[in-house]
C-alpha cells in the first residue's frame, strides 16, 4: 500500500484498489494494461509497472494511460530525485522523469532485476 496525493492505493497481481480515506475502497478497471504489481508514486503521477510488459501512469489512481516500452517484462519500479525507474527481466532498466516517457538504460547485465531504488 502506498499513499500520495490524498490517495491510498493497494496493487497486487494486476488488480489495483484506491481509497481516500483507507476504510472505503474501489478497484478502478484498467483499460488495454495488465499484470500490473509494483506502484510508485512521485512529482504528482503514479507509476505501475508489470510482469506482461505493461507500464501505465495515472495521477488519481481511476484513469491510467499505457506507456508502450517493447520488449520488456518488469518487476519493480521505484520514484526519487525527479525520476521513476523500473526494472525487469534480462537486465531491463529503464527511467522517465514523467512516468509517460521511457528511456531504456544499458546495464549491461542478463540476469533478472528484481527490484527498483533510486540513491542519492
Amino acid at each position: 500500500i502506498i499513499y500520495g496525493n490524498g490517495i491510498y492505493v493497494a496493487m497486487d497481481g494486476g488488480m489495483c484498489t484506491r481509497s481516500l480515506d483507507g476504510i472505503s475502497w474501489e478497484s478502478p478497471e484498467f483499460s488495454g494494461v495488465s499484470g500490473l504489481d509494483d506502484i510508485a508514486y512521485g512529482g504528482g503521477t503514479y507509476v505501475a509497472a508489470g510482469r506482461f510488459g505493461d507500464l501505465a501512469s495515472s495521477f488519481d489512481c481511476r484513469i491510467w494511460e499505457k506507456s508502450d516500452v517493447p520488449g520488456a517484462r518488469f518487476n519493480a519500479v521505484d520514484y526519487s530525485c525527479g525520476y521513476f525507474l523500473v526494472s525487469g527481466d534480462s537486465g531491463t532498466l529503464c527511467n522517465s522523469a514523467d512516468g509517460k516517457t521511457w528511456d531504456m538504460l544499458d546495464t549491461g547485465l542478463d540476469a533478472d532485476l528484481q527490484c527498483a531504488c533510486i540513491i542519492r
